[in-house]
């Protein structure tokens, strides 16, 4: 008999609660209200949860408008966003469970939700701010408003990327690429949204594929912004073939052909194909002459082309002598030149921080002591 009634007992409670929203709306109050469905929630049918999502609105609704109206009167100290964000989002349940009211309730807060947008660009608290933007996200487009609201909600993408701004500065970098990836069709925040995907995605590069799926975000994103970035991860991957042609169709269709330029002599100079290297870094000084970065990266490589010759070149008393030391020199005075030419673009050192140390130690080594010591004048020193 007791095993009887145990089975009744179970059979009644797995069929849920026909009450439920008689409950809720007993509570004259929202919170409480709230709890009761979450204890019975998994007894419920869809059916039952949709009358409890109706309920909880109808409490939700007198603050949310109160709020509203604070707005409206411009009493900034009296609007409680969150009030309006229960009311939001109960609506969005009633549209998810097909609840009698939800199209009222999704019509009546369409002029509810912008101010969640806003409350979210205000907030410096980050779980308010996720409170407010995924609330407005996850009630974009509610199925009973079909053919009255028509096109795409105006404001998920900006939504968005408030929500991957907390998430990254949370440190939850999988959620912050996911809406920083639905944030990037708003042009507002795109450059932003964009570098904060890239850092998420490029977190953890361990492995090959990792890599590959990097780059193919590159690609996905804009092939062309970062190009460089795609082919110097190629090589750094040992996919040489494809940095190569990646290189000869900017050149062959004269596109991206200054970063293609600098990424191979970027590739040759780690060679140590120094001198195939400085022909490319000079294409790309003379397709950009004020491009600071390509006159930095030619001085480097004839540096580094004098410091090769002095490894393999100098005697066992350190002396570089005859056609070797003829070559040192020529690359000492080729980046003494390109250092000069960075001078002149980025007289006050903000590009290139280090330009003057490295132009005053050419000098030096030049025996041109007037003028290295004109740059320590220049440093305060």
């Amino acid at each position: 008999m007791t095993m009887l009634a145990a089975v009744a007992v179970t059979a009644s409670f797995a069929q849920g609660n026909p009450k439920i929203a008689k409950e809720i709306k007993a509570t004259k109050d929202f919170v409480a209200g709230k709890e009761v469905l979450k204890q019975q929630f998994e007894t419920l049918t869809d059916e039952q949860k949709g009358q409890a999502y109706a309920e909880l609105y109808k409490l939700a609704l007198p603050a949310a408008q109160k709020s509203a109206q604070a707005l409206e009167e411009n009493k900034t100290a009296e609007v409680d966003y969150k009030a309006i964000a229960n009311a939001v989002e109960m609506a969005a349940m009633c549209d998810k469970f097909n609840a009698k009211n939800a199209k009222e309730a999704n019509i009546e807060m369409m002029n509810y939700r912008p101010q969640l947008v806003n409350a979210a660009n205000q907030t410096s608290d980050l779980d308010d701010k996720l409170l407010y933007s995924l609330t407005y996200i996850n009630s974009a487009n509610p199925k009973s408003l079909e053919g009255v609201v028509k096109g795409e909600d105006p404001y998920v993408a900006l939504s968005s990327f408030f929500a991957c701004v907390s998430y990254y500065q949370k440190q939850d970098f999988k959620n912050a690429a996911k809406f920083a990836k639905a944030a990037l069709p708003d042009e507002r925040v795109t450059d932003n949204a964009e570098q904060i995907y890239l850092s998420c995605i490029g977190r953890d590069l361990n492995t090959k594929q990792d890599t590959v799926n990097y780059i193919n975000a590159l690609k996905d994103l804009n092939a062309d912004k970062y190009f460089q970035q795609i082919c110097l991860l190629n090589y750094y991957i040992g996919e040489k073939d494809e940095v190569n042609s990646l290189i000869n169709k900017a050149i062959t269709e004269n596109k991206n052909t200054k970063v293609a330029y600098l990424v191979r002599g970027t590739m040759l100079s780690e060679e140590k194909k120094f001198d195939e290297a400085i022909e490319d870094y000079k294409k790309v000084v003379e397709a950009d002459p004020e491009f600071v970065s390509g006159w930095e990266a030619l001085a480097v490589c004839y540096t580094n082309k004098a410091a090769e010759i002095e490894i393999n070149h100098a005697d066992k008393n350190g002396r570089v002598l005859g056609e070797n030391l003829v070559n040192f020199k020529a690359a000492l005075d080729g980046a003494v030149a390109a250092y000069e030419k960075v001078r002149e673009l980025d007289p006050n050192h903000e590009k290139v921080y280090n330009w003057p140390m490295q132009l005053r130690s050419l000098y030096t080594r030049l025996g041109q002591t007037a003028k290295a010591q004109e740059i320590s004048k220049l440093l305060g020193e």
